[in-house]
């Protein structure tokens, strides 16, 4: 990845949002000129050709395209279509701009999609600044939110699915207690195998990946909640208080205690008793 999606949308030209629908089938464009434009089907299929390739899409999926000439859209007949849309104006594109984005061509649409989608359409079409602005941020935030997916469907359709199961357990069920040999059942493996296996697509084997996730979610609690550093200990999986303090000392050189007290979580002045309220 050389090119972030960002670097190819011309600042000040903005974004704009669009939904419809298509009760017979039908065609739209082309449009003549360079565009990038995210498209999502809610239901029903549609046909694009930007310039010579052609992509389609069935209902739940949405991609983002990007052409120099030319964009049109067939809708497929008889069946009602819903789709909808974010375009904005690009800087020039080269033909290698696809491969150095890692954009997926086609990809499931998600709920954040669809949220971010919604929140622009519900801005309108009113020009102000603040409109403008607003819709660019979402505009922008869409269009790295796909391609973050990108990347993450990438990550997942390369690595070994025996693989792919464990480091999603351990993602979601780090709190657990879990053994190398039931990690090696989930994943249809001998341990030895996992933990090659996993060393070589995580960069890491599966144990120390998962006091990883601890670590990473006890320091979030740690700076962002008022847990006591016992309850936090207990919630991400630490055998003890005394455990977590170790484990926490180990990997940023500071006590819990001191962490928190320097770079974390700040309780409202309101429960310190610093200031009393004024009533009238």
């Amino acid at each position: 990845m050389t090119v972030s999606i960002g670097g190819i949308i011309e600042a000040g030209r903005g974004f704009s949002f669009g939904r419809t629908t298509y009760a017979n089938g039908g065609s739209y464009g082309p449009l003549l000129g360079p565009f990038v434009y995210f498209m999502l089907v809610y239901r029903g299929a549609v046909r694009v050709t930007a310039d010579d390739t052609t992509l389609s899409l069935v209902g739940g999926e949405c991609a983002v395209m990007t052409n120099r000439n030319s964009l049109h859209f067939s809708y497929q007949k008889h069946i009602n279509t819903d789709v909808a849309w974010c375009e904005a104006e690009p800087t020039p594109i080269t033909a290698s701009n696809r491969s150095e984005q890692s954009l997926s061509a086609k990809l499931p649409a998600s709920d954040q999609l669809k949220r971010l989608h919604a929140m622009g359409l519900d801005l309108g079409t009113t020009s102000t600044t603040a409109h403008n602005e607003l819709r660019s941020a979402l505009g922008r935030a869409l269009l790295a939110t796909y391609q973050f997916e990108s990347r993450q469907s990438e990550i997942i359709g390369s690595t070994p699915s025996g693989v792919y199961r464990v480091r999603r357990h351990l993602d979601e069920k780090f709190a657990e207690a879990v053994t190398l040999s039931q990690l090696a059942e989930i994943a249809a493996m001998t341990p030895n195998h996992l933990v090659g296996a996993f060393r070589r697509f995580v960069g890491t084997t599966p144990i120390r990946y998962l006091w990883k996730q601890r670590a990473a979610r006890a320091t979030h609690l740690l700076l962002n909640t008022s847990l006591s550093s016992g309850e936090i200990a207990f919630a991400c999986g630490y055998n003890s208080p005394y455990h977590f303090s170790r484990h926490i000392k180990e990997l940023y050189g500071s006590s819990p205690t001191h962490l928190r007290k320097t770079k974390g979580y700040r309780t409202p002045s309101n429960s310190r008793g610093e200031y009393l309220p004024t009533r009238f």
